[in-house]
């Protein structure tokens, strides 16, 4: 599409945000997108980049020189062409053969030598050789011979656009080919769900260089999902129906669309929102976050006499800033304000509002390595007391007694899945939050449930809330071996033994109010334990069964003892 129809849809989304007509409620829909990313993060094992197809040809034609076998006094030994190699590691390599007596063979050595180097810091089709002329001279001339890239042509593309790969190449017309560059260009191109490139190098058309020939597998980027859950609390009756509708490609950008419908049974919770994606650069993205309507009914739960509503509105963007991007590497820094207006009504009076403005940081690390996968995240949250309209600094009609719109928060996050044996892994994950005020539901530090702020799978969602606090979860999981392999799962291509795995778990928390109110506890400490099991095909079907048991004397605040948590996605 044109630069007219992004321009068109950009100025759209950012006249809705600025402009959409109030609605209201405490949301939670970025903390849960950060779960999110760091469960798949932890889930998905290190892959090593796809090797890069080479043709035998583009090493088969190096020149070897016909050297004398017996010795022959060298003065000096010249190094010429070498231009990406720094000029001490050339010299380490040069530096025990000078003023000295060499047979052929040692020469040989020392520029093989040479192209070992190159090879090893990636330039596997750049080669040293020896000139012969100047050995009778008594001069050892070694010639580098930096191969540089050529064409570079793109094939077999139907959804995205030759420009739209080539802004995800680091690499250039002319430049010495580096097969370590190349293998960070396929992860990265081939991070979008929706393509898959190979790259394959041939001999190049002029003297000294290579062509490189992208074979681009792509399909439709238009995808819908639908997903039923029970993580929501007892006040919207748990059970959530979600309907993701996205399009991976929607300007011919790159950028991406996600529009969500969320309710649940007897419409006590509703939520609409969109989600918009664009790279503007190959370092950086930008993120705009659109909810103008998230509105919760408690009418229906067991509380029915209170009648109470929060509805909800809320808006964001981010600047995604990738510093590093490689295979088995990730490290994000993003930047980013965000529009909250969450307002408390009983019987259709309007009782308390928080409108937070503030401004939002965030740096996420994950590295990949044989043995598991280690991820850091930092959130950093800066209310700005009064602006457009927001909370004072310690405002009264907060929903909580000291709470405000300065308030500063930040999230920590140290996680780590760790291979054993037998196909056991490991799991352990901390979290601490830190706050200066007393803060209402969307910044609560909430222990309870699955996949909301903080998990405590032995309780009911938001079983104990918290301005700070800090937890742990660990646990393993492990194949079905009492599944046979053979086995397969009917109408999929997958094996039963492959797609089953169960889990078990620990949680244990700490929440501390700083307003604690007449009669409540400052600080609650809770842990459960269980286990569970995923259920996951190719065909975009996967399943989550979590059971969980309380291990203190403290009971949910739903009477139950043991509480069950189900997930079922399946995507097209």
């Amino acid at each position: 599409m044109s630069k007219k129809m992004l321009l068109v849809v950009l100025a759209l989304m950012i006249a809705a945000f600025v402009f959409s007509a109030p609605a209201w409620s405490n949301d939670d829909e970025r903390e849960e997108q950060k779960a999110k990313m760091l469960t798949d993060a932890l889930a998905t094992m290190y892959e090593k980049s796809p090797d890069v197809i080479i043709e035998e040809i583009i090493t088969a034609k190096r020149p070897k020189a016909a050297l004398p076998a017996e010795k022959k006094a060298i003065k000096a030994i010249n190094v010429v062409g070498a231009t990406v190699i720094d000029a001490a590691d050339i010299e380490n390599i040069v530096a025990p053969y000078r003023n000295q007596s060499l047979t052929g063979e040692q020469m040989q050595q020392c520029a093989d030598a040479i192209t070992a180097l190159y090879e090893k810091k990636g330039y596997i089709a750049s080669y040293a050789y020896i000139i012969p002329e100047k050995v009778s001279e008594g001069i050892l001339q070694i010639m580098v011979q930096e191969i540089t890239i050529g064409d570079i042509e793109i094939k077999g593309n139907q959804y995205f656009s030759n420009r739209v790969i080539e802004k995800k190449l680091g690499i250039r017309k002319g430049e010495v080919f580096n097969k370590k560059k190349i293998q960070v260009d396929i992860y990265r191109v081939n991070r979008h769900p929706d393509r898959k490139v190979h790259f394959l190098i041939k001999q190049g058309k002029e003297p000294g260089t290579v062509d490189i020939a992208l074979l681009v597998k792509d399909k439709w980027p238009f995808h819908t999902v639908f997903e039923v859950d029970n993580y929501g609390s007892e006040a919207i009756l748990r059970k959530r129906y979600k309907t993701y509708v996205s399009y991976n490609n929607l300007t011919g950008h790159d950028d991406s669309l996600t529009v969500k419908y969320q309710r649940t049974d007897a419409e006590a919770h509703e939520l609409f929102d969109f989600d918009y994606y664009i790279p503007l650069n190959d370092k950086w993205k930008l993120q705009l976050y659109w909810m103008p309507k998230k509105v919760e009914d408690y009418y229906y739960s067991d509380n029915e006499w209170k009648d109470f509503e929060k509805h909800a509105r809320k808006w964001y963007f981010f600047f995604y800033q990738s510093l590093i991007e490689e295979p088995g590497c990730d490290l994000v820094s993003s930047y980013g304000f965000v529009y909250k207006d969450i307002h408390w009504k009983q019987y259709d009076q309007f009782r308390a509002w928080d409108r937070f403005r503030a401004l939002m940081w965030s740096l996420d690390y994950i590295k990949k390595d044989k043995m598991g996968t280690t991820v850091v995240m930092n959130d950093l949250e800066i209310g700005i007391p009064g602006m457009l309209d927001g909370n004072d600094y310690e405002d009264e009609a907060c929903s909580v007694t000291g709470a405000g719109g300065g308030y500063k928060k930040n999230m920590l996050t140290v996680a780590r899945s760790q291979k054993l044996f037998a196909g056991i892994e490991m799991l352990n994950k901390a979290r601490w939050q830190l706050s200066s005020h007393a803060q209402p539901g969307v910044n609560v530090f909430s222990v309870g449930g699955y996949m909301g702020v903080i998990d405590m799978r032995g309780y009911p969602r938001a079983q104990a809330p918290g301005d700070r606090g800090y937890a742990y979860t660990g646990g393993f999981s492990f194949p079905a071996y009492f599944v046979p392999r053979s086995i397969p799962v009917p109408f999929s291509k997958a094996k039963l033994y492959d797609s089953l795995k169960f889990f078990t778990f620990f949680d244990w928390a700490t929440a501390i109010l700083k307003n604690p109110g007449e009669g409540g506890d400052k600080s609650t400490t809770l842990s459960s334990a269980g286990w569970g099991l995923t259920f996951s095909l190719p065909e975009n079907f996967s399943a989550r069964l979590d059971m969980g048991w309380p291990l203190r004397e403290t009971r949910g605040k739903d009477g139950d003892h043991c509480h069950i948590w189900f997930r079922v996605t399946k995507g097209y």
